[in-house]
């Protein structure tokens, strides 16, 4: 339990919270006409951003910031998310057991991470992850990635950071686009969408489809106990997306989107190649539904609220199998999840000089689950809540410091518990110069157990506690200086609590806290532009990730990535983009003996060539090289594959 001090002080703060939104309506109406008449031009702003103006971000100023546009997704041969982020520095797109895309942050998996769409959570509750690989494209407008200091605002669980991708809105011309292409393992895809905006009312349509046999593997690929070659066992997969949104803007003061969405998919998980004993799994099906509801009011020129409501519902069946035939049913479980939650941002601008944000976060998790037909279903509950303040002040001299703090909840539902954090952060920015800036931050940050971790009939334990970890950065930038763009961080990151699974003497296995971990290293990355028609740009990172406890390297972390990618425009239409990435040797142990999985070299291109009109077409070439590597032990990635396409836009 909470000390009753505390527990009063919640209490006062979610009182003051919800009395400003039961007043923001009449506020509203006592300043609409007011503030209508002096007609001020007002910022426009990204839906999905925790700081809505177009002044300088709140989550932006002291942290490492990363952002995707559509227009760089485009010129990549990038598909879904997850392809997309390989490219950024500090971030490692792997794939594990589940046949699951994921990231890690600076050595931080993405169990630790927070994944948001438009703002709001988008990871499954009991495995607290998302397949990124789920995730289109074509709706982006960009993603953002958050290292370093992450505001408090967005709360718990983002001890590696936050990734936000942030969809696309109706424009004022409409516009239809037709997307199509085909790569190796007849791997077929097709997107419609449409868009529009019309008085005060905008909306955006989108379907996608997509199928393969599977993706190739490498030519040098030598077969193992449960892969043969050329196309990897069991990674075949159908996808079927469908996305609307719609949006209200009554004044330039007030919007409101609401938007829904539908994803269903079957697909296979490839086994560890070298397994005595491989899983033979298949999802049979794989729904997700989701609706999701924003709003933003600008109640005065000081202040303004913005909340966001959502509910995703998860049905989601595993198959297991006897043998690699997959004729023979071993067992079928099932789940039944849904996440629904609320978030209420408010913004108070003091002063030119002091801007003051509070938020609330509110997230209820319910997970339905049984082992196999014919078992009793198991039913579990959770809320997790965070109360946050943060301030930013612009100081003499250039200077602005943000400084803020969170208590962050964890109830646990009917097994009973509460678990809390205080969370406090600090961050300073210094403007040297013009061009160049440098900035450096501190922060503790809370993972609390996820439910499988605390509920799994199998390896679950109710006595876990929640993971804290201290973040430190350093670092520093130079903005569009004659069209040159450098940016440069220091980080520290150290984990106490970690939570791993752990087997026991008697050959059980259960979670537990069992070390501290320590992610250590530097990034640094630049963008140069040379002429109208050449970009150039390049990042490095080193990563030293290492368990304190047993001294040894956290598994799967390359010690250097390194990515180079270079667009040229030609004169007569063609644009052609060159992607090249490495990674360093990596490590993993089987007891106290230490296994490194070799370095490797993807080379990537893609060539978009305009057509005739508004119809374009692309070729691309993945691992032109075809380098058979691994990321994680016994997942081979695909080889050299080919993609031929085409876009119409009308």
């Amino acid at each position: 339990m909470l000390p009753g001090k505390i527990a009063y002080r919640l209490i006062l703060i979610a009182f003051f919270l919800l009395s400003i939104l039961l007043q923001a309506n009449s506020l509203w109406s006592f300043q609409q006409k007011k503030e209508e008449k002096k007609k001020e031009e007002l910022p426009r702003f990204f839906l999905g951003e925790i700081i809505v103006t177009a002044e300088r971000e709140i989550t932006s100023t002291t942290a490492t910031v990363n952002e995707i546009t559509a227009e760089d997704i485009a010129a990549s041969n990038a598909t879904t998310v997850a392809e997309a982020l390989r490219l950024l520095p500090g971030v490692d797109v792997t794939v594990g057991n589940k046949n699951e895309f994921a990231v890690n942050i600076r050595g931080i998996d993405q169990s630790r991470i927070v994944v948001l769409l438009d703002g709001m959570p988008i990871y499954e509750p009991f495995f607290g992850k998302v397949d990124l690989n789920q995730l289109p494209v074509d709706n982006i407008a960009k993603i953002k990635v958050v290292r370093g200091r992450v505001s408090v605002l967005y709360g718990p669980n983002s001890l590696g950071g936050v990734i936000n991708i942030i969809t696309k809105k109706g424009a004022s011309k409409p516009s239809t686009e037709l997307l199509t292409s085909y790569a190796n393992g007849n791997t077929q895809y097709y997107q419609l969408s449409h868009n529009a905006a019309e008085g005060r009312f905008s909306y955006l349509l989108s379907s996608s489809y997509g199928r393969s046999d599977g993706f190739p593997l490498s030519e040098q690929f030598e077969p193992a106990q449960n892969e043969e070659g050329e196309l990897r066992n069991n990674s075949d997969y159908s996808r079927f997306n469908i996305y609307g949104k719609l949006g209200y803007n009554p004044s330039s003061r007030q919007s409101y989107d609401l938007s829904l969405g539908y994803y269903r998919s079957e697909y296979g998980i490839p086994p560890d190649i070298y397994a005595s004993k491989p899983r033979n799994w298949r999802f049979k099906d794989w729904k997700k539904y989701y609706i999701d509801l924003t709003g933003r009011v600008v109640v005065t020129k000081q202040f303004s609220l913005q909340f966001k409501g959502f509910f995703h519902k998860y049905n989601n069946i595993l198959d297991s199998y006897i043998n690699q035939e997959y004729q023979q049913l071993d067992w079928e479980s099932e789940y039944s999840n849904d996440t629904s939650g609320l978030v209420l941002f408010s913004t108070y601008r003091l002063n030119s000089q002091n801007r003051l944000s509070a938020g609330l976060n509110v997230k209820r998790d319910q997970v339905n689950t049984r082992d196999d037909i014919g078992y009793p279903w198991a039913r579990y509950r959770q809320t997790t809540v965070s109360f946050s303040l943060e301030d930013e002040m612009e100081l003499a001299r250039k200077l602005s410091l943000v400084g803020g703090a969170s208590i962050d909840l964890l109830y646990k539902g009917d097994v009973g518990g509460l678990a809390a954090s205080w969370n406090p952060s600090l961050g300073i920015r210094w403007e040297v110069k013009p061009h160049f800036t440098i900035r450096s931050s501190v922060s503790r940050k809370t993972r609390f157990p996820l439910m499988h971790e605390l509920y799994s009939s199998q390896y679950g334990n109710l006595e876990l506690k929640d993971e804290r970890g201290i973040i430190w950065e350093i670092g520093g930038s130079v903005a569009d200086y004659s069209n040159l763009s450098l940016d440069f961080a220091l980080f520290w990151n150290e984990v106490s609590n970690l939570i791993d699974l752990v087997r026991l003497p008697d050959g059980s296995r259960i979670f537990q806290n069992i070390s501290k971990a320590r992610m250590r290293g530097c990034e640094v990355s630049f963008h140069r532009s040379i002429g109208e028609r050449l970009s150039l740009g390049a990042n490095y990172t080193y990563l030293q990730a290492k368990d304190l406890d047993l001294n040894q390297y956290l598994p799967f972390r390359p010690r250097h990535k390194a990515n180079l990618e270079m667009r040229y425009a030609f004169a007569f239409g063609l644009q052609l983009t060159n992607q090249i990435t490495y990674g360093a040797n990596s490590y993993y142990y089987s007891g106290a003996t230490r296994f490194a999985l070799p370095s490797y070299v993807v080379w990537s291109i893609k060539g978009d060539y305009p057509l005739y009109g508004s119809l374009g077409v692309f070729v691309a070439v993945d691992n032109l090289l075809d380098q058979d590597y691994q990321k994680e032990y016994g997942f081979p990635w695909r080889g050299r594959t080919f993609t031929i396409g085409g876009k119409l836009k009308f």
